[in-house]
C-alpha cells in the first residue's frame, strides 16, 4: 500500500472516532515510525490527540504506563508542559510540590475516562522491546485502554521479527 493510500485509509478509521486496533507494519527501516511521526499525524492528526510510546529497550510495564500518563497529563493539561514533575517521571510519580507521592496504578485509577476518550495511542518498535517485557501484558495493556478509555491504539511493528 502506498503512502496516499495509507493516508486516507488510516483517516477514513480514525474520523468514525471509535475506539478501535490499528496495526501497521512492514520491515525495519522502510520508514513507518517516519511516516507515523513526520508525515501523517503532523498532517492528519492536527485536530486529535495523539500519544507515542516507543518500546525499544522499555523492561517493564509501568516505563510504559508512565510515558502514556505523562503525555495525557500535558494533553489535558493537568500539569504545566514545563513542570519538572513531568519532565523527570521515575517509577513513582512525585508532585512534591503538592505534597503527593503516588504509584503510577494509583493515578491511573482515579483518572477518567474523559481524560483519555479519543485519544490515540501509538506503540512504536514493539520488534525491539525488551525480552523482560511479556507481549501479553502489551496487548493486555493496550486492550485495557481500548476498552475502558476507548482510546484508538495503534501499533507499528515488524510483524517477520515477531517470535511470540
Amino acid at each position: 500500500m502506498n503512502k496516499e493510500d495509507l493516508t486516507k485509509y488510516l483517516e477514513d478509521i480514525l474520523d468514525r472516532n471509535e475506539e478501535t486496533c490499528i496495526l501497521i507494519t512492514g520491515e525495519w527501516g522502510v520508514g513507518k515510525t517516519h511516516f507515523w511521526e513526520k508525515e501523517f499525524s503532523k498532517k492528519s492528526l492536527k485536530d486529535k490527540k495523539y500519544v507515542y510510546v516507543s518500546l525499544f529497550g522499555v523492561e517493564n510495564i509501568n516505563d510504559i504506563k508512565e510515558q502514556i500518563l505523562a503525555q495525557v497529563f500535558k494533553l489535558n493539561k493537568f500539569l504545566d508542559k514545563t513542570s519538572e514533575a513531568t519532565e523527570n517521571l521515575t517509577s513513582r510519580f512525585n508532585f512534591s510540590n503538592f505534597g503527593l507521592n503516588i504509584g503510577v496504578s494509583s493515578v491511573l485509577s482515579i483518572l477518567k475516562r474523559e481524560n483519555f476518550k479519543d485519544i490515540i495511542i501509538c506503540f512504536d518498535d514493539f520488534d525491539r522491546k525488551s525480552i523482560k517485557l511479556d507481549t501479553k501484558e502489551i496487548f493486555g495493556y493496550a486492550s485495557h485502554l481500548k476498552e475502558r478509555f476507548e482510546c484508538t491504539i495503534v501499533f507499528l511493528m515488524d510483524t517477520d521479527q515477531i517470535s511470540e
